[in-house]
């Protein structure tokens, strides 16, 4: 303890100085590692299949597929009308789910740039009266090298901020963004801070050693290829016997090489009877040795990118459904951080500025300050099967549901006006249990399962019998509700409702024999 208390870090002192010393140049350079080490890094790792399955695996999750506005404030009674308004105009935008795809991979790079081109348009819109609108119809994905950081100090020399410098692709030079700009350019930063001057933590410093890693095992796998196919040839020549003044043994040795490459191509060879010529399988170990390694390697590119192995199907035969469980948890819980941070994003850079460019009809609306709060609706995917069964049974059980949104969830589409349809089995209600339950809520409103029809034909297994018995049994024991035996043995068990009301009517009418009391044995005393 004493001899770390004796320890001068001068990690503080090294970080400090080197942080003042970014901001004294003419621009702040991004710090970078592997973009210093290989300008081209982020083209080359987006090339690698397995990271280029990953990097769209997250990118689709992050952006969703549905997205909406809500009120600001949820007491205003101006935010509906301000959700319709700003709805209807990002709803004019061509290539936004590209845009979103685009901005969600700043986790990747550090940060990603957008440009949003507005167009004034005549419209009704709000109240019914005709006004100009600068409505965006695009939004085009810029790259990130096209901007840089530019120091900004005061009259004295202090550094008070930075801005943005974009490249002018037509003048071939760095311009500053114009105040009118700054409105319809959209910068996401993933995890900005100090540490990487404020140019986001990007995922592509850690990935690179794996990509790394990952191009040297490609390179001896590839070199391995011909060793391990071909094998590898040893001849023995008898060189005294033609070696001569003007030719020496190492220069036979070295024709007798050269020839042998030369006929291993055309699969035939000729040789003195004296000389020896034998081919050496290769071992499949090495090959082995380099495959696995790989392996490692795509895992940990798994791992860093999604958080887990499983959900792209890596990980081979090991794991368990719980490891499958924990991981999905995982990935989710790091697009959903991604998905957060890219909401305050297009809340801030993109619906807050249409609502900038349109201030002066927002304000005749009174929904100037009623900003709505950009969602990309969370998605989770869904066993269509495992859908309409929960559905089944919330049905028998009494709850409304939304047909719109059964028909989405199982992959349906929701039949139209006209359209030819196959009927669904009309839900039959009757009395059950002969009026047995009048009075219960619920109870004599029992609905018949949807999906019965699929499942008359299946017969119980033993387990299911001795379960749907220990449930009979209940009734007859008065220790389960009649009304809840029926359910459950609709919506558990697959039986008619028909079926379900006449099995618990006969418990509810039947009385157990009495049982006698057994007899007991005389005591005998001895005295």
């Amino acid at each position: 303890m004493s001899t770390s208390l004796r320890i001068r870090s001068q990690a503080k002192e090294i970080f400090n100085r080197a942080l003042s010393a970014s901001y004294r140049g003419l621009r702040v350079h991004e710090p970078s590692i592997w973009q210093t080490k290989e300008p081209e890094a982020i083209e080359k790792m987006r090339r690698d299949p397995d990271i280029l399955r990953d990097l769209n695996y997250r990118d689709m999750l992050v952006a969703g597929r549905q997205w909406t506005l809500t009120p600001g404030d949820e007491t205003s009674e101006m935010g509906e009308l301000a959700v319709e308004v700003g709805t209807f105009l990002l709803k004019q935008m061509k290539k936004f789910t590209e845009l979103k795809l685009h901005l969600g991979g700043a986790y990747f790079q550090g940060q990603s740039f957008a440009r949003i081109h507005l167009e004034p348009r005549k419209m009704l819109l709000g109240d019914g009266l005709e006004r100009t609108w600068l409505v965006p119809i695009l939004g085009e994905p810029m790259d990130k090298r096209m901007y840089q950081q530019i120091p900004v100090h005061d009259e004295r020399g202090t550094l008070i901020g930075t801005r943005y410098q974009r490249w002018h692709v037509g003048t071939a030079e760095w311009v500053d963004e114009k105040k009118g700009d700054l409105g319809i350019t959209i910068e996401h930063t993933y995890k900005a801070s100090p540490s990487n001057l404020y140019y986001g933590q990007a995922l592509l410093d850690g990935l690179g050693w794996c990509w790394f890693a990952k191009q040297h095992v490609w390179s001896e796998s590839l070199q391995a290829v011909e060793k391990f196919a071909q094998g590898l040839i040893t001849v023995k020549v008898d060189g005294l016997r033609d070696a001569s003044a003007d030719d020496g043994n190492q220069e036979l040795l070295e024709a007798t090489i050269a020839q042998i490459e030369d006929v291993r191509s055309r699969h035939v060879i000729a040789y003195d009877s004296r000389d020896e010529i034998e081919v050496l399988t290769g071992n499949a170990e090495g090959w082995q040795l380099l495959d696995t390694i790989e392996q490692k390697i795509v895992n940990k590119i798994d791992r860093l990118i999604l958080g887990s192995v499983l959900p792209t199907g890596g990980g081979g035969d090991v794991g368990s459904l719980a490891r499958a469980g924990v991981e999905e948890d995982s990935t989710e819980s790091l697009v959903q951080f991604d998905r957060e941070a890219l909401e305050e994003t297009l809340s801030d850079d993109l619906v807050g500025a249409v609502w900038r460019a349109n201030f002066p009809n927002m304000r005749e609306l009174g929904i100037w300050n009623e900003v709505p709060i950009f969602n990309i609706s969370h998605q989770k995917k869904e066993d269509p099967k495992e859908v309409a069964e929960v559905a089944s049974i919330l049905h028998v059980a009494g709850f409304d549901l939304s047909a719109d949104d059964i028909y989405e969830r199982t992959g349906n589409k929701k039949p139209e006006e006209g359209e030819d349809v196959i009927s669904g089995a009309a839900a039959q209600v009757s009395e059950p249990l002969g009026g047995f339950g009048a009075g219960v809520p619920g109870f004599t409103e029992l609905r018949t399962d949807p999906l019965e029809s699929e499942h008359q034909d299946s017969a119980l297994n033993g387990a299911q019998v001795t379960a749907a018995a220990e449930l009979i049994a209940g009734v007859v024991n008065g220790t389960m509700p009649p009304a809840t035996v029926t359910r459950m043995l609709v919506s558990m068990f697959n039986l008619s409702a028909q079926e379900a009301q006449a099995m618990v009517a006969d418990a509810v009418a039947f009385v157990p024999a009495p049982t006698a009391a057994p007899v007991q044995e005389p005591i005998e005393a001895t005295l």
